[in-house]
């Protein structure tokens, strides 16, 4: 994954285009956001088969952050975004969200991606 990260970056970077890695929050990857009685029914499954991965997973991935920054990255991390948002924003127990969740992460990644621009000027 990090070597993909990198990789890309400096393909894209050769034809001046510019590369954005964005981790997106999970409902399984605990953070401080208080899930609503919607989201625990349907958004969190102690079955789910995407745990495991997410528990073992986004701590690698969040350990590399400043190492993908360090080697030219624009990476970020949006795990925390919907910390504070009271409304439901995952629609199944997968990862995927709703339009309330979908207008955080876009907003999330608009802002990001234009302050990367604007910096580069």
């Amino acid at each position: 994954w990090y070597e993909s990260s990198v990789t890309m970056n400096q393909i894209l970077s050769s034809r001046k285009i510019k590369y954005f890695h964005l981790i997106q929050p999970n409902q399984y990857y605990p953070t401080k956001r208080v899930f609503t009685s919607k989201e625990k029914e349907i958004a969190i499954s102690k079955d789910s088969p995407y745990i495991e991965g997410v528990k073992k997973g986004y701590p690698v991935l969040l350990s590399k952050v400043a190492d993908l920054q360090k080697a030219g990255v624009n990476v970020f991390s949006g795990v925390n975004i919907l910390d504070n948002t009271k409304e439901t924003v995952y629609k199944d127990a997968c990862c995927h969200y709703n339009s309330v969740g979908e207008e955080v992460l876009a907003n999330y990644v608009s802002s990001s991606i234009i302050k990367v621009v604007r910096e580069s000027k």
